[in-house]
């Protein structure tokens, strides 16, 4: 009996070890969860070290000190374990403040009356305190049970329901955590049944400590305390991308609701079989992915709905680097696909009207410096324009040439032959007048019947010359106007600066000048201005 007493204390020794070690190593992994394990872990070490002492007989205060001292952590245990479960199968809502004050009620209470059944005998009820399984006691002892194996018990099915609805990407996950909660519950059945290697001693601490164990091995292998399926749940099911996982042979792994979509797959996902028949309306994907690791590309789904979808692939590996699938994440973008449609649309049609809007101002413009009936510049356009061409002359030292034309006998032609005749003639001088001036002259019509072209660079001669070569192809020329053909003559003024003038105003006034003293001399002709037909 000694030895197995010594075997049993060791037994326990060594269980709070391995607990208070997985504890710990568990704290280095700070997650949603961790909290719970960490105290289900160091509740359960303390209840084998306490357990430990007491059956190794080690010296005590008072004979049921180290009995009693395991009930700190056997009261924590279902509690902390409760709460777990709550977290890990996503009840976070029933994890209040509220729910941690009254879970904390029943052990404290428990301890109380455990150190104090002396008094009462609410807890052992006179039973002897021995260490033996005990499976009667007071009327305190039956609502501890009641109350621990029934947050037991609640876990449990939480965890058979995570079980249930867990993907086949997280089922080992959840098996194992399963298989843990159950396992005390397991022992108490065979125990129950006289199945014990140890007559007359508790084996539910080694249950727990397995059920611990459990716990934690999902850090190790199935990574618990870095995603749990509520989070899986949480994020990848209800994400508005579709996410799908492959393995290394381009197997599905796992794919949530949004990526079915995209894809248009129909019915269960066809976990664990190739991606090719998921993708059999769009083989072109298939082998322009086939062997991409990495990357990030925009491409067109075309179906009956046809979608921009932004495809992401990421490289997946495992704790020690290798290579263990891909990561494939769809986005759809066919709604920025249509606002970026939309602003470009826009963004033409804005360039549309801008570009309508500077012909409207180049017209305007032109309307401004242009007469309307000839096409030639405007009366307004030469003053500014003379003046600009008088002051680089200066600065050059060039000469400057001015033509002043009036048509002859002009309002008997209208008289004659209606306004109509009269605005055809206009602009046959017109068009005679642009074909003749060379690059650089300024040809306007000044007003009425009379026109002007301005000549930078050249002098008397050269203008004279250009003067009466206007006059002669004018007179060679006629205009057909209800079946008659028309004729006209133009006078001609020449006048130059600096000879003449040094202002526009002056130039103006001498090629006037000129102008009078041609059509004196009998029109059709051209005369140069001379000092003495200045008329102040």
């Amino acid at each position: 009996m000694n030895f197995s007493l010594n075997f049993y204390s060791a037994a326990l020794l060594l269980a709070a070890a391995i607990a208070l070690w997985h504890a710990i190593a568990v704290m280095r992994r700070p997650a949603g969860v961790t909290p719970s394990i960490t105290a289900f872990l160091l509740g359960m070490a303390w209840w084998c070290v306490a357990y430990a002492l007491h059956w190794s007989h080690t010296p005590q205060p008072y004979p049921s000190f180290w009995l009693e001292t395991t009930y700190v952590g056997v009261v924590a245990i279902p509690t902390a374990f409760f709460t777990f479960t709550l977290r890990y199968t996503g009840h976070d809502r029933w994890f209040t403040r509220w729910w941690l004050m009254l879970a904390t009620i029943e052990p404290i209470l428990t301890l109380l009356l455990l150190w104090t059944d002396s008094r009462h005998g609410l807890f052992f009820g006179g039973l002897p305190r021995d260490g033996s399984p005990l499976f009667n006691g007071g009327p305190w002892f039956w609502i501890n049970v009641i109350y621990s194996y029934g947050l037991m018990l609640t876990a449990v099915v939480l965890l058979a329901q995570a079980y249930k609805r867990a993907t086949h990407f997280y089922k080992g996950q959840a098996r194992m955590i399963l298989v843990g909660a159950l396992l005390p519950w397991a022992v108490n059945a065979l125990m129950l049944a006289g199945f014990n290697p140890l007559p007359g001693l508790d084996l539910t601490p080694f249950a727990f400590t397995l059920t611990g164990l459990a716990f934690t091995y999902g850090v190790r292998n199935y990574r618990l305390l870095d995603i749990i399926p509520v989070a899986r749940d949480t994020l990848i099911e209800k994400m508005a991308d579709g996410v799908i996982v492959l393995d290394t042979q381009n197997r599905l792994v796992d794919i949530n609701p949004t990526g079915q979509w995209m894809l248009r797959a129909r019915g269960r996902p066809p976990i664990g079989q190739p991606i090719e028949p998921l993708l059999a309306h769009w083989q072109n994907l298939v082998e322009r992915f086939r062997e991409i690791q990495d990357g990030q590309f925009e491409l067109q789904i075309e179906d009956d709905l046809p979608i921009f979808v932004d495809l992401l692939i990421a490289p997946l590996s495992d704790a020690t680097g290798r290579y263990t699938g891909r990561l494939l994440v769809l986005r759809d973008i066919s709604r920025l696909k249509q606002t970026e449609l939309k602003l470009r649309q826009a963004n033409e049609e804005l360039h549309d009207r801008i570009h309508q809007i500077e012909r409207l101002q180049t017209q305007l413009q032109e309307q401004a410096i242009c007469d309307g009936l000839t096409g030639l510049y405007n009366r307004r356009y030469l003053e500014e324009a003379l003046a600009r061409e008088i002051s680089q002359a200066a600065e050059e030292g060039q000469p400057l040439a001015l033509l002043m034309l009036d048509i002859d006998h002009f309002k008997g032609f209208n008289d004659t032959h209606g306004h109509s005749a009269g605005d055809m003639l206009l602009q046959h001088l017109a068009g005679l007048l642009k074909g003749l001036a060379r690059t650089g002259c300024i040809v306007c019509r000044y007003g009425g019947e009379e026109f002007v072209v301005v000549m930078p660079g050249a002098g008397i001669e050269q203008a004279t010359e250009r003067g009466q070569e206007i006059c002669d192809d004018l007179a060679k020329t006629s205009v057909l106007h209800r079946g008659t053909q028309l004729r006209i003559t133009v006078s001609v003024g020449v006048a130059a600066y600096p000879v003449h003038a040094h202002t526009p105003a002056e130039l103006l006034h001498s090629a006037d000048q000129a102008l009078y003293a041609a059509k004196h001399r009998g029109r059709n002709g051209v005369a140069v201005f001379r000092e003495q037909q200045r008329v102040q």
